[in-house]
């Protein structure tokens, strides 16, 4: 595996308090990639080299302690509701959330501006991580994770830890009415601007707390 001790690494407080759990989320910086990527570019749709992307992808999942890029689960993100279990490492195919409760077993999750969610139960050991764009987050990939967790591995709610990662926020989220027409008015600012504006952590913080 390609050694890189300069990726840099945001953390999830929320997570600390379990030893067990290897986390991380990555920025741009620290990997191998040239202009225009930024250098951790870990996306093979962008244009960038195979080659690079893979050394990136190694570099990144050594910083966050995973000895071997096989063991990481890689969805195929298609803005769906679908969740699927890993048992392995390796392509996952056309989905958005992946559970699992396999040690040694990592879950990829992939965002620019969608919302990448992570959840832990402590109690089962179980994990899982989902992709929320709006499409998602319209249909509640959030409530359908949660539901993934209890339905396979007796998951209780209210044990689950859940950390929201970076995205875009409402602020700079301007949509058209038929996008705002999906989400609870709850989750729509009219304030912003002559556009509607949608707040997708805030709709998927509301899905986290309903399922």
């Amino acid at each position: 595996m390609t050694e890189r001790s300069d990726v840099p690494l945001i953390r999830a407080a929320i997570f600390d308090p379990y030893p067990e759990l290897v986390f991380g989320f990555s920025t741009r910086a620290g990997g191998f990639s040239a202009p225009p990527f930024g250098s951790l570019n870990l996306s093979l749709s962008v244009g960038d080299e195979p080659e690079t992307v893979r050394c990136n992808r190694e570099a990144f999942a050594a910083a966050c302690g995973v000895a071997a890029l096989g063991d990481v689960a890689i969805p195929k993100q298609v803005h769906s509701i679908l969740v699927a279990e890993a048992v392995s490492g390796g392509s996952m195919g056309e989905v958005d959330g992946l559970v699992t409760s396999r040690p040694g077993v990592f879950l990829a999750i992939s965002a620019a501006d969608c919302v990448p969610v992570f959840l832990y139960d402590p109690v089962r050991r179980a994990v899982a991580g989902f992709h929320a764009g709006w499409r998602g987050s319209a249909g509640d990939i959030a409530g359908a994770t949660v539901r993934e967790l209890v339905s396979r591995y007796g998951t209780s709610p209210k044990d689950i830890r859940a950390w929201i990662g970076p995205s875009i926020c409402k602020t700079c989220f301007e949509v058209g009415e038929e996008v705002a027409a999906a989400f609870d008015d709850a989750f729509v600012d009219r304030s912003c601007g002559p556009k509607p504006h949608v707040d997708l952590q805030a709709a998927n913080a509301a899905g986290l707390r309903l399922a």
